[in-house]
């Protein structure tokens, strides 16, 4: 009986000796897992430190002001799509950055007095952008702009939202506002433009004779005497397109379609000189092309196919009017194609994503509301799959898009129109 006892007593000293070891075990793991405590710093000795001599002939030191950092101001969707304008314009006429930064900042009269001495020096671009004012504040003299001020605000606002339609009223009402400054200031820029172009007609066929003056330059001389000296004109703008300038060549391609009749062989100089101007990278060439190769030339048969090839070149880079006839003809087709709604429908989503981050400037409210609308029309129709396709093929769209043309480097302070988040 004593050795069965024995054995239990043994199994119970082992147990408990084996539970002590693996305790000791996991204590010394979890030692080891924890991570080692930082040393910490002595703590400060209490006892004060010896009273420094203060020297009283020095001056006491003058506290240091606050840094304070300037907050800049936001810009209004306005400012950013205005000076949007304006960067165009600036590639336009390369005149300088100090004449564009007035224009920002709606100085037009000291804008157009800065030209006016630099086109007095015999710089061409500031006298094309003389003219190019002179023909805008026309239209403001007539009364155009703000007559068609009341049906664009209108036609702005069908649909929108309370908040929407509050913003674009703030738009419209510093659009308005920039309108009237320039209609102010149009009597003095219109004579200062007139007298201009009589005072440096002179002017301007001596600076045609340098052979060095560059073919952007030498296309807005052309357009300045075109009414004056056609003959001469088409000369500088041959000797332009000749260097190389696609616009000169644009030019010149739709001066022959205005020129010549129905003769077949003429219509298809045109295609060639269209063809021309596309390889010296003009986009509005690529643009005339699709609607010859859509409508059909005399002289060229139609060829759908090859218009969708130009068209959809052309809204890679942005351009309104290539993309809306591109969507039209993808939604509607035609004897040579059959519609395709689904990718007419990522065009729609696309150029919307445009308008909306401001990529059409002072014309993005309006392009907004055009694909706004082909959306509401067209996605009805559309299965649950052609919606996500479409969607994907937009994202594809704006993935691939490029700009037009990079600004020249004196229109850098420009910045061009920031997208909306």
């Amino acid at each position: 009986m004593k050795r069965p006892a024995l054995w239990i007593g043994l199994f119970c000293l082992a147990a408990a000796l084996g539970l002590l070891l693996l305790g000791r075990e996991r204590r010394e793991a979890l030692l080891v897992l924890q991570p080692k405590p930082q040393p910490t710093a002595k703590p400060a000795s209490t006892a004060a430190p010896p009273a420094k001599t203060e020297d009283k002939s020095k001056p006491p030191p003058s506290p240091a002001p606050a840094a304070q950092t300037p907050v800049p101001a936001a810009d209004s969707d306005f400012q950013r799509w205005h000076r949007g304008d304006l960067l165009g314009m600036c590639g336009e006429f390369p005149v300088g950055g100090e004449v564009y930064a007035l224009l920002a900042r709606q100085q037009y009269l000291e804008a157009m007095r800065l030209a006016t001495d630099k086109a007095q020096h015999g710089d061409v671009p500031a006298m094309g952008l003389l003219d190019a004012y002179r023909g805008l504040c026309a239209a403001f003299m007539q009364g155009e702009a703000l007559q068609d001020f009341q049906q664009r605000e209108a036609y702005l606002l069908q649909g929108e939202s309370p908040e929407a339609a509050e913003q674009i009223r703030a738009y419209l009402q510093e659009e308005r506002g920039t309108q009237e400054r320039l209609a102010q200031a149009c009597p003095e820029i219109v004579s200062t433009s007139d007298a201009a172009a009589s005072q440096f007609s002179t002017l301007l066929h001596e600076r045609a004779e340098d052979a060095s003056l560059p073919a952007g330059h030498r296309r807005i001389l052309a357009r300045l005497l075109d009414q004056q000296e056609p003959g001469f004109a088409r000369q500088q703008m041959d000797l332009a397109a000749r260097q190389g300038d696609g616009t000169a060549s644009f030019e010149l391609a739709m001066l022959i379609s205005d020129t010549t009749g129905s003769d077949g062989g003429k219509r298809q100089t045109q295609v060639q000189a269209l063809t021309q101007a596309l390889r010296q990278g003009s986009v509005e060439a690529r643009v005339e092309l699709a609607y010859c190769w859509l409508h059909g030339c005399t002289g060229t048969p139609r060829n759908t196919e090859l218009a969708l090839i130009h068209l959809r070149g052309a809204a890679r880079l942005g351009h309104p009017g290539a993309m809306m006839s591109l969507i039209s003809l993808l939604r509607d087709g035609n004897d040579q194609f059959k519609p395709h709604p689904s990718e007419a429908m990522s065009w729609i989503l696309h150029g919307e994503h445009l308008a909306a981050s401001g990529a059409f400037n002072s014309a993005s409210l309006e392009m907004r509301q055009e694909f706004k609308s082909l959306k509401q029309e067209l996605m009805p129709s559309l299965s649950y799959a052609e919606q996500e396709h479409a969607l994907s093929q937009a994202k594809l769209h704006t993935a691939q898009s490029r700009p037009i043309k990079a600004p020249p480097k004196e229109c850098a302070s420009l910045s061009p129109a920031t997208p909306l988040k």
